[in-house]
């Protein structure tokens, strides 16, 4: 595949893709977006403070399984 095609990248390999080939630019910080399937429990029996703390909780120890959004920051490194 070239560089016209879409390309897919997990948690672990979006940083070693998309940053590490390119000296200039350090990882800042990456973070994952998500949730974890408690259709039920978040329904009729969780408060939404929990929910949102297992959803960060699963997502931070599951982030392929549970994330559906990365964010990477990069920054480019100055060389004098």
């Amino acid at each position: 595949m070239d560089r016209t095609h879409l390309h897919f990248f997990t948690w672990h390999t979006a940083d070693r893709y998309l940053v590490d080939p390119v000296k200039e630019l350090k990882l800042e910080w990456k973070v994952a977006e998500g949730s974890a399937p408690l259709w039920v429990l978040r329904r009729w029996l969780l408060p939404v403070v929990l929910s949102s703390k297992l959803d960060a909780y699963f997502v931070r120890l599951f982030p392929n399984l549970f994330g559906w959004q990365i964010v990477i920051c990069v920054r480019r490194i100055e060389e004098d």
